[in-house]
């Protein structure tokens, strides 16, 4: 909120007439609602009522021969009549609500996907990779009872939740999920509904081989990089520190994870810097590092393979430091500085102990990923040190006072 408070005037989406500039006021809260609502309809398959609000929309601004707005409305009435052709399913049993399941698995890993047909009209389709126990991998019916009920327990009444639920092969537990979820399961389907059911089966094994395809790209980078920093296996785990401030302020660092399937957002950590200087990023970076490594020690968790720090020798230094304080062994350190105007692919890193420089040519697959995770890290910091720099400049030393509530603070300012 604090972001679009600060705005004067509206962004490049209000000018190629993409956006309606709520956030500096262009629209009044009813038209804007309006246009929500209308949204709302469209997403739930309810074409035919939006177009009927553009066309009494189109006949009103004809009337008042404000054509240029009638010309606008009217173009926005084709374009829903051309996505409304292509989502139109021929089957007449299909107005009711149905969710059609493809499930697909490797030994590795598993796809669920699901086409959505609202109102007869099919609105699109989005597919899920649950994370299951290896041993599941082998059973696809436990992975679709495991996601049934996952996903549709705690989804909203509504045109969310569909009537019924098509999925390629029965279950166990077929009977008593329904009943728990309050909606029709049926696997034993013919005509279009076997064809719909295919094209689910079909966009599973897609999605599946595409994360598949990335997943192996990852590996082939961790491996260049193992052998780059002369691991004998395979790196597992790397973990990434960056620091962000605004001259010393709202400082904020940041931990991401990476293993071999990518991103482990789950394990990201930010810490506020407390007790460092501002504008002192080695003890910004120390600060981190103690706090991040003795939670890991108090909970029992394996340290990363490898300690990645976005910066040069000074930071490297202070990393060696934290770990040799903690007593913490069996882990590299590298440190990746920017190189000469920041350009990808001249960066500079440096090995622990001693500093050693690692030259790797820009198109190596190692420093891809490295850059990946330190860019992934400075996007985590920077985004945690706005949030926070945007709360202090908010605040009021008259808060600090107690006794002075919220009306009074506007009664002095």
């Amino acid at each position: 909120m604090t972001y679009f408070k600060s705005r004067t005037r509206p962004c490049l989406q209000y000018q190629i007439k993409r956006c309606t500039a709520p956030c500096v006021g262009l629209i009044d809260e009813q038209s804007y609602a309006r246009d929500v609502h209308s949204v709302e309809l469209f997403l739930a398959g309810k074409t035919n009522i939006v177009i009927e609000q553009l066309l009494e929309k189109m006949d009103t601004a004809a009337a008042q021969q404000n054509y240029e707005q009638a010309a606008r409305l009217r173009d926005q009435i084709i374009s829903m009549r051309a996505i409304q052709k292509q989502q139109i399913i021929s089957d007449p049993a299909a107005t009711r609500n149905i969710d059609v399941l493809g499930v697909t698995l490797s030994s590795r890993q598993a796809c669920v996907h699901i086409l959505s047909i609202r109102d007869g009209r099919m609105l699109g389709s989005r597919q899920y990779f649950p994370v299951t126990e290896l041993s599941m991998h082998n059973d696809p019916a436990i992975i679709l009872e495991n996601f049934l009920l996952q996903h549709y327990i705690d989804l909203p009444a509504g045109n969310l939740l569909p009537d019924e639920i098509i999925i390629p092969f029965a279950i166990d537990n077929q009977v008593i999920i329904a009943d728990a979820l309050k909606l029709k399961i049926t696997h034993s389907v013919r005509g279009d509904r076997t064809r719909w059911l295919q094209m689910a089966q079909d966009s599973a094994t897609e999605a599946l081989r595409a994360r598949l395809a990335i997943d192996a790209q990852i590996e082939q980078q961790l491996l260049e990089l193992s052998r780059v920093l002369g691991f004998t296996d395979m790196i597992k785990r790397i973990e990434c520190f960056d620091v962000s401030h605004t001259q010393g302020v709202a400082t904020v660092a940041s931990c991401v994870v990476f293993d071999s399937t990518g991103p482990v957002k789950a394990d990201y950590r930010r810490y506020k810097i407390r007790a460092a200087t501002g504008g002192d990023d080695y003890a910004a970076l120390e600060e981190a590092l103690q706090r991040h490594f003795l939670k890991l020690q108090e909970n029992g968790d394996e340290v990363p393979d490898l300690l990645l720090i976005d910066g040069g020798k000074g930071q490297l230094s202070r990393a060696e430091k934290v770990c040799a304080d903690l007593l913490i062994s069996g882990i590299k350190i590298l440190g990746i500085a920017k190189g000469p105007e920041r350009k990808p692919g001249l960066e500079k890193l440096f090995l622990a102990p001693k500093a050693q420089e690692v030259f790797l040519a820009a198109d190596n697959k190692a420093l891809h990923l490295l850059q990946r995770v330190r860019d992934e890290a400075h996007r985590f910091a920077i985004t945690g040190h706005r949030k926070q720099r945007a709360r202090a400049q908010l605040h009021s030393v008259l808060e600090n006072i107690p006794g002075i509530g919220a009306a009074r603070r506007r009664e002095l300012l």
